[in-house]
């Protein structure tokens, strides 16, 4: 949504629309289902002009569909809407993915193994990875984006990241947290419990292995 429906946005004035900024009496909650460029589920308070906007999609970019309804989502509607959100996602990132994954391949001239970090949430809120979604619809979008990835012919593989563990390679490889860092340690994981390398990127790992 633009900056001018954010700047208006005024929980505490219930007459108040938080699209136009005007006081009106057909002012009142909505529930806003956005599905497209730009997704999530927002409660707001429109007047019945703005909602006709809305749903329109004025003020939205295009390919994003809106509707916005005076109740809360039935939990039916809530599950269709969730599955359309973590498709959208996923449509949104595959393409790159592919093209990342498929130059990978014809640079090294062999089948790659995909590897997709796998955090609980308290790592996931630490290393505050996509904080503009949840824990569990992160998880959704990643065990979409590997079914997607496999049905493209890829070998993925969920690797458990381990707080810990991956804070003490970091500091041996000497690197900041990034998104690029985390799929190094988790490509280093998978080689070593596949017996690819020899050498456990963490020294917990040999420690468990042991027992």
């Amino acid at each position: 949504m633009n900056s001018n429906f954010n700047n208006s946005l005024d929980p505490h004035d219930v007459s108040k629309c938080d699209l136009c900024g005007q006081h009106k009496e057909s002012v009142r909650p909505r529930t806003t289902v956005t599905v497209g460029a730009q997704s999530g589920i927002v409660r707001t308070k429109f007047c019945d002009q703005c909602v006709a906007m809305v749903e329109n999609g004025l003020r939205f970019s295009e390919r994003t569909y809106v509707t916005v309804i005076d109740r809360s989502l039935t939990p039916a509607e809530s599950e269709q809407v969730a599955r359309h959100l973590v498709e959208n996602a996923v449509e949104r990132d595959l393409p790159s993915l592919l093209e990342k994954y498929r130059a990978i391949e014809k640079q090294s001239g062999r089948r790659i193994q995909v590897c997709i970090t796998d955090y609980d949430e308290t790592t996931y809120k630490f290393l505050n990875i996509r904080t503009e979604w949840t824990h569990s619809f992160w998880r959704k979008v990643n065990d979409a984006t590997a079914r997607r990835l496999r049905h493209e012919g890829f070998f993925v593989r969920f690797v458990s990241l381990d707080l810990n563990d991956y804070m003490e390679w970091l500091a041996r490889e000497n690197l900041q947290d990034s998104s690029r860092a985390r799929e190094r340690f988790a490509a280093a994981v998978a080689d070593w419990e596949m017996g690819i390398t020899p050498t456990a990127p963490a020294r917990r790992l040999v420690v468990e292995t042991r027992r």
